[in-house]
Formats: C-alpha cells, structure tokens, sequence
C-alpha cells in the first residue's frame, strides 16, 4: 500500500480545490500549465507528493491569486522556512 505524503493535508487543499471547481478549470489545464503529467497533479492534490513552492506559485499564477489566498494551509510553513533572517 502506498502511505500518503501529508495525510493532514487533502483536507486543507479545499480553498484550492473550490477555486479551481467555482472555475471550471480541468486538471489536464493545472498539469499543463505546471508541465507535469495529470498524474502527477492528481498524487499531489491526493497528498502522495508534496505540492512545492514553485507548484504553489505557478497555480496562483494561473488563477491570478496570491500564494496566501489560494493556499493558506501553507502559509505557517511558508514563515517558518523564510524567517531564518531572525535567528
């Protein structure tokens, strides 16, 4: 059996998962504008690869969202890791 990436993650996909369904927007457009295959979007989304920074921002991109607004679940990690300057 496969374990997922980040289990506690499918769930906080949701603001994402409603912009792109309120949209109308396919999975086969998100894979082709990140340029990985349709599998590989759906293993992220499902939490068995973990969806990178530049995936995030590549989306919101495409949306014409920020980061933040599209993918708030992340955020906490996203200060963390950009902080360091405060050590």
């Amino acid at each position: 059996m496969i374990n997922k990436f980040e289990e506690d993650m499918v769930p906080k996909l949701k603001k994402f998962k409603s912009v792109i369904a309120e949209r109308g927007i396919k999975a086969v457009e998100i894979a082709r504008e990140l340029n990985i295959s349709p599998s590989r979007y759906y293993a992220t989304l499902n939490g068995y690869m973990k969806m990178t920074d530049v995936m995030q921002q590549q989306i919101a991109n495409h949306l014409n969202m920020t980061i933040e607004d599209l993918f708030p679940e992340y955020s906490s990690d996203r200060l963390s890791t950009n902080r360091s300057d405060l050590v």
